[in-house]
């Protein structure tokens, strides 16, 4: 498990390879399973290895179904993980647990007083995956509430990230901001994410139906999409090098700036007028790691 963490730990800020701490999280599982009932004594430390190799199992695995964009897969996975979480705090604050010396110095801490650094990096796992969640499926939760009770439930999250870009977008007069999702040879797309009837047959997406808006504020710059869509198509090499990439249209008398902040997802700033170059406080908030959007799996210190 350590060297997961440290692999995780190495690709920051960049998102980490999902699909490949899966795989060795899904080998460590397979393992911890031929242990079962070998010894009673080692009994409590496989427990609690199960709980983190299957809450982080469940995370990283949402955190690529939201790569994919899947409201569905992404939703369940996270309240499952979140469930393990409780679940697993309670084995720790368990008298059983506090009696393992050794033990208990890594769950809850060399003082033993303090609450597990494991278990609060997973807190601020969970925390960010959700702040994320909130962003990249804003519009389908946005349909099943109020706008204010919306801007409520996001404000009470550890990152709000869609007020963030509002307020950027006010601070560096933006005409909007937006996040848009690649879906480009993505087999398992079929339109916005949502609930699906499995027998409902879909329809096939082709063209502008394939760069659907994440979020946009203040509004959706309908108008601008083919203009988009062409950059992000013909600008993809350097976009997939994480370079911002700026383009002026003189048809519309708008300077566009691109970034890839996730695969398959792009934060696209409108200006009215020319901008030859990102101002320094655009190209600050565009490349700043916490401004990028992502999860950042790095290992707290101690």
């Amino acid at each position: 498990m350590v060297d997961i963490y440290e692999r995780l730990s190495g690709f920051c800020p960049a998102p980490p390879p999902y699909r490949e701490i899966i795989s060795v999280l899904t080998a460590v599982t397979e393992e911890t399973q031929k242990t079962d009932g070998e010894c009673v004594v080692s009994a409590p430390w496989v427990t609690v290895v199960k709980y983190e190799n299957n809450i982080l199992m469940d995370f990283m695995s949402a955190a690529s179904a939201m790569q994919s964009w899947n409201f569905f897969e992404s939703i369940m996975l996270l309240q499952r993980g979140g469930e393990m979480l409780a679940l697993w705090e309670e084995i720790v604050q368990a008298r059983e647990a506090r009696k393992l010396s050794f033990a208990s110095s890594l769950l809850r801490g060399v003082s033993g007083s303090a609450e597990p650094h494991l278990y609060l990096w997973f807190q601020r796992l969970k925390a960010s995956l959700i702040s994320k969640f909130s962003l990249f499926f804003y519009q389908t939760l946005a349909q099943q509430t109020t706008p204010t009770e919306m801007k409520s439930l996001c404000a009470r999250l550890s990152l709000d990230q869609a007020a963030r870009l509002s307020a950027f977008q006010k601070r560096a007069d933006a005409q909007s901001i937006s996040v848009l999702f690649d879906a480009t040879g993505l087999a398992s797309y079929n339109g916005r994410p949502g609930y699906h009837h499995l027998e409902k047959e879909q329809p096939q997406m082709s063209g502008l139906d394939l760069f659907p808006v994440v979020f946009s504020t203040p509004n959706q710059p309908s108008h601008h999409f083919p203009n988009l869509v062409m950059i992000l198509t013909d600008q993809n090499t350097d976009l997939a090098t994480d370079k911002t990439v700026h383009f002026y249209d003189g048809g519309v008398g708008s300077t566009y700036f691109l970034h890839l902040i996730e695969p398959r997802f792009y934060v696209v700033i409108i200006f009215d007028g020319r901008r030859d170059r990102p101002a320094a406080q655009v190209q600050q908030d565009i490349r700043c790691p916490e401004a990028r959007l992502q999860v950042e799996i790095c290992w707290p210190g101690y």
